[in-house]
């Protein structure tokens, strides 16, 4: 008997939330109700709320953690004329407000489009954690750390959804300076150059901007 997944719903609020869970039950055997968790990745781009997550990292090492998001797309009459006022009244079409979303949902539940990111095994991301130098009993940090990966993921899908153009969020940079890797690499140039961390993160900072 396999493992069932556990889906991780990037959603902003309950119109996206039902879209995506509306998307993963109708590829889902009728017999089975997929396990769903909220995780709103996107709304904090440096910090993501993760702890809701924690009572689920006991499951099986086989558990196969699978990040989904909406995109939403621009409809194409939007592209004939140049931006105008109401469209800055409205805000970014693909950060819809909850009635907004509802709304186009209702019009053309297309617009909204459900994407998956690449998945993990909770195994796998609990080696991963480790092998970044974390201690693998600190649930709280485990979880932060599914979650940006789920982010980074997503982002990714997302990209590819909507061209070179689309700018990944600053998150991939955050992810990269927590990592051991990038840590251990600024201590090797400070040793080898007599730069103090501090100068090297000061320099590293304006390259990631």
């Amino acid at each position: 008997m396999t493992t069932p997944p556990l889906f991780l719903l990037d959603a902003a609020h309950a119109p996206e939330a039902d879209h995506l869970r509306g998307w993963i039950e109708s590829t889902a055997p009728d017999d089975e109700r997929p396990a769903c968790l909220l995780l709103p990745i996107a709304n904090r781009q440096e910090t993501i709320e993760a702890s809701g997550l924690v009572p689920f990292l006991d499951l099986s090492p086989d558990t196969e953690l699978i990040p989904v998001r909406v995109i939403w797309q621009n409809p194409e009459k939007a592209h004939s004329h140049p931006p105008r006022f109401r469209d800055l009244w409205h805000g970014d079409y693909r950060h819809p407000s909850a009635k907004r979303a509802s709304q186009w949902l209702e019009q053309d539940p297309s617009r909204g489009e459900c994407v998956a990111g690449a998945s993990a095994t909770l195994g796998n991301l609990r080696a991963q954690f480790g092998a970044d130098g974390q201690s693998i009993t600190d649930q709280p940090a485990f979880a932060a750390f599914i979650a940006g990966r789920a982010g980074l993921t997503l982002d990714i899908a997302e990209r590819k959804r909507r061209g070179g153009r689309y700018k990944v969020p600053r998150r991939v940079a955050s992810n990269m300076k927590a990592s051991r890797r990038y840590q251990e690499a600024l201590a090797e140039v400070a040793d080898k150059t007599g730069e103090s961390i501090a100068d090297l993160e000061a320099r590293a900072e304006g390259i990631f901007a």
